[in-house]
């Protein structure tokens, strides 16, 4: 027993695993999700292509991140997730050194393409969450939480790639970042182990002689094991999928169009830039605030109060006249959009197990991206009708409104194993 308590790692290897998707996700959102911005001009310079043509790259990379999320989760809940990162990595990383070698137009839209097919089930979205699920139990909703911090330290890592693009130029940049990603990509990838008991661990670490009794005392012993048929015809199932959508419609057209809103309002592109900075980093708090009280609170408290959250943020913004009411704007928003994120996979967890954890996830995840689409197109639309943002924001407010009272009204899932 004491040869055994000694060869036992200090830190549980599941925690290895969280910190390896953190890693990914900074890479990825640094260079790809985020740092994509960053390439926008210098290639419309460069090619003389109008900003819509280009654009449509970017909604295209919205509206594939979302179709593929439900394939993605099918992928991993058969095989697992490390082939299916490994194999992403290797796409992407192949994908941003392609770009550096378009010529024409449809060879943007196809190499972006490509670089998301890989940034898909390389991200933390679909993949990560179904590996660190499996991983962690009583612990679950703080471990997720924590592993969807890349984004809060990869956004201000952009700038790194802007310096890199008026500096080296952005076919230069592509390649370094490419090469890059494979680099550290890879590695990463090698560590992944689907389930503790891969390395005959339990889940959060609990010694396998006590394991029985652990586990016996935990909330989630008698949870049916749903597959993807009997999710979707429970009530919390759509429940969900309306917080999700009415949240991916609200988060989308706002960072499409935050920058020009403020800048609008007379702020300096500096000042307009820095709300995004601070949406990003205060989504942190959101994320790990998340993680923690879905481990021991109401979960129906907490979504109404995160929506909430949103409702004040969108009438801070309409009201937003100094820089103080931006900040507060973008410190209310980003922790709102943190916690409904970091919901996701962990009420997947709670209420369906880890059966199809990678297909009901993508599919929430569809949900959010997909929605999506909507928010640029109504900010846009509406700012052409009446030279201003504010409708735009007025209706994200009264959709959260009616999305909040579908957690209250959500039954739970009444099977039992």
């Amino acid at each position: 027993m004491e040869t055994h308590q000694r060869n036992r790692p200090r830190i549980f290897y599941g925690w290895d695993l969280v910190g390896a998707s953190i890693a990914m996700n900074i890479y990825l959102s640094a260079s790809f999700f985020i740092g994509l911005q960053a390439y926008f001009l210098p290639i419309v310079r460069e090619f003389g292509w109008s900003n819509a043509a280009t654009s449509v790259a970017y909604s295209l990379r919205q509206m594939e991140t979302g179709f593929l999320a439900p394939i993605v989760g099918v992928i991993v809940d058969r095989w697992g997730g490390k082939p299916v990162i490994f194999w992403s990595v290797i796409c992407s990383g192949l994908g941003l050194i392609g770009l550096s070698q378009i010529t024409s137009l449809w060879q943007f839209y196809l190499v972006v393409g490509v670089i998301s097919v890989g940034a898909s089930g390389a991200s933390h979205g679909v993949s990560w969450a179904a590996i660190i699920a499996n991983w962690f139990d009583k612990m679950r909703g703080r471990a997720l939480g924590f592993a969807l911090l890349g984004p809060v330290f990869g956004g201000p890592l952009v700038v790194l790639v802007a310096g890199m693009v008026e500096s080296l130029g952005w076919r230069n940049t592509s390649i370094i970042l490419g090469i890059g990603f494979l680099a550290v990509g890879i590695p990463l990838s090698l560590l992944v182990k689907n389930h503790p008991s891969d390395l005959g661990l339990s889940p959060d670490g609990v010694d396998q002689s006590k394991s029985g009794a652990t586990i016996a005392g935990s909330t989630k012993v008698g949870l049916h094991q749903y597959s993807v048929k009997e999710a979707t015809l429970t009530m919390v199932f759509w429940c969900l999928f309306g917080v999700y959508c009415a949240q991916g419609i609200a988060v989308s057209g706002l960072l499409a169009h935050q920058m020009a809103y403020f800048e609008m309002l007379g702020f300096t592109t500096t000042a307009a830039a820095s709300t995004v900075t601070i949406l990003f980093a205060t989504s942190g708090i959101g994320r790990i605030g998340a993680g923690f009280l879905l481990d021991s609170v109401s979960w129906r408290l907490v979504l109404v109060v995160v929506l909430f959250g949103q409702v004040a943020a969108f009438w801070v913004l309409v009201h937003a006249t100094e820089y103080w009411g931006a900040a507060l704007f973008a410190t209310l928003e980003g922790i709102s959009f943190g916690a409904i994120l970091a919901s996701r996979p962990i009420l997947v967890g709670k209420f369906f197990g880890t059966r199809s954890f990678g297909t009901i996830q993508g599919l929430f995840q569809a949900a959010t991206v997909g929605s999506g689409v909507v928010g640029p197109i109504l900010f846009g639309t509406v700012y052409d009708f009446y030279g201003t943002y504010t409708p735009a924001a007025y209706t994200i407010v009264v959709v959260t409104i009616a999305a909040m009272p579908l957690p209250l009204i959500a039954r739970m899932p009444t099977l039992r194993s």
